[in-house]
């Protein structure tokens, strides 16, 4: 244990005897539970032992998730790639992952309409591969001869998908486990969703959420965000999901950073209402304990701005236009032959 450091600290509460005082020690292992001394500790143990580890054990992936997020550049605009695969693709021409604005860029610069096929790598300018079986050839020749991770993840997306193969939630599920072996986030996601639906393997809660955590520890904003879920629906772990979400956040999750908003939104009317009795339980928890502040909150903000500085310009914003406008426009095509 050690003393809780501040020139004013506010009071705490005893987890033993529940003495209420500005002298007490912190537990160093978890540090969320004080104590007035060793033998208030000790009477504790067995009652905060169980506890103790599972949020030592949650703040140490979340250490992880720092020390390894994804940092990985566009090898065009020598941008970091967004965070979810579908802002990207990966070109088994030559093995790149290029971002969806430069790839809309190039498209937009070889004035490549709407429906027109796809234009030659923005890359390497090898041209796209005009058939399914020469797609997963070049696949096959990159997982083969270079072992390639991004290979393997593409190959397993095409399964899932159904794209130019059968859909094969089975032969999906293994490729995701051999890129997850070989150290890709994206692949460890992808596993903890199958055990967690059931799809291509038998659903194991257990097992999904070990491959959640391996995620997170590897970087996976989304593995974060959604462990950060799972503590929401437990009253004495509401802390720990209010540091997932703004772990995620100053990562550049967007999403995350409009859930702390809304939270934090939700409190202040409340209090300026003078109404507690209309804030939900999770709220006035959060109110009590102090666990989301204005302070707190405006530090995550400019995080926020910077990692999005990182990885928002204008053609990738550009890209989610014209990809929306792709979409509509092949939908249109389809339909005049249905």
């Amino acid at each position: 244990m050690e003393k809780t450091e501040g020139e004013s600290p506010p009071s705490k509460t005893c987890g033993s005897c529940r003495r209420v005082g500005t002298d007490l020690k912190i537990c160093t292992a978890c540090r969320s539970v004080h104590y007035c001394d060793v033998s208030c500790q000790k009477a504790h143990r067995k009652a905060h032992k169980d506890d103790c580890k599972e949020i030592a054990h949650a703040k140490e992936v979340m250490e992880e998730f720092k020390a390894n997020r994804m940092t990985e550049e566009c090898p065009i605009c020598i941008m970091r790639l967004p965070m979810l695969p579908d802002e990207f693709y990966y070109h088994p021409c030559c093995g790149k992952t290029i971002c969806h604005g430069c790839i809309a860029a190039s498209r937009k610069a070889q004035g490549v309409g709407l429906t027109d096929p796809d234009p030659p790598c923005a890359f390497c300018r090898r041209p796209m591969a005009s058939s399914p079986e020469e797609l997963f050839g070049r696949i096959n020749e990159r997982i083969n001869k270079h072992g390639d991770a991004m290979a393997v993840f593409t190959m397993g997306t095409h399964h899932r998908e159904g794209s130019g193969v059968p859909k094969d939630d089975r032969n999906a599920f293994e490729c995701d486990v051999k890129v997850s072996q070989m150290g890709n986030p994206h692949g460890m996601y992808n596993v903890a969703g199958c055990y967690m639906s059931g799809t291509g393997v038998p659903m194991d809660k257990k097992k999904a959420r070990t491959y959640l955590e391996m995620a997170a520890s590897n970087g996976h904003v989304g593995a974060l965000v959604q462990l950060g879920q799972t503590y929401k629906k437990r009253i004495d772990k509401y802390q720990l999901y209010i540091q997932h979400i703004c772990l995620a956040a100053e990562s550049g999750h967007e999403l995350s950073m409009e859930t702390l908003k809304k939270v934090y939104r939700s409190i202040i009317n409340a209090t300026s209402n003078h109404n507690d009795s209309c804030m939900c339980t999770f709220c006035q928890i959060l109110k009590t304990k102090g666990l989301l502040t204005k302070d707190d909150l405006a530090a995550t903000i400019r995080t926020f701005h910077t990692a999005q500085g990182e990885l928002r310009s204008e053609e990738r914003d550009h890209a989610k236009e014209d990809f929306s406008k792709r979409l509509k426009a092949m939908q249109e095509e389809m339909a005049r032959y249905l």
